[in-house]
């Protein structure tokens, strides 16, 4: 029988399900998405504050696999394994690995953390769409120019 799907919100104010008070954590900071077969899937809120697994910043969301450690803030660590499936692994020990029934994945749910190589891409286009934004009265200026001068020469042969 499959469980139902869960949502697990971190933050500062009250009406979280992780409570965590701190000056370095946002009222609605990230979230834990269970789903029906028991995959947990962690993302930020855009808190502007930082959310990491094992160390590194998450920009997306995230699979999250047993024995990760999920950061928020200043390095606050969140026991999300014993708050959500009331398990706790002993420290000398490597969680062991659950058996879980693979989903099919969901279409806008990445499971795998971006390479610095997508990363790179995609700070490069952002940046190419940041002029383009910036500049777009001069491109369409220059671009209005040509099309005339294209049109007038067509037309005079």
């Amino acid at each position: 029988m499959l469980a139902q799907p869960r949502l697990y919100r971190i933050g500062s104010a009250s009406n979280n399900n992780i409570i965590v008070r701190h000056d370095s954590v946002s009222e609605t900071h990230a979230e834990i998405f269970v789903d029906q077969y028991g995959n947990a899937f962690l993302t930020d809120l855009h808190s502007g504050k930082p959310t990491m697994v094992n160390g590194e910043s998450v920009y997306q969301p995230v699979h999250l696999s047993p024995g990760e450690k999920i950061t928020v803030g200043r390095g606050i660590l969140i026991d999300w394994e014993k708050m959500i499936f009331n398990r706790k692994q002993p420290v000398s020990q490597p969680a062991a690995p659950l058996p879980v029934q693979e989903p099919k994945p969901l279409a806008d749910v990445p499971i795998k953390r971006p390479s610095k190589a997508i990363k790179q891409t995609v700070s490069t286009a952002t940046q190419q769409v940041g002029f383009i934004a910036k500049n777009l009265d001069l491109i369409l200026i220059y671009g209005g120019i040509l099309l005339m001068w294209l049109i007038i020469t067509l037309q005079t042969g």
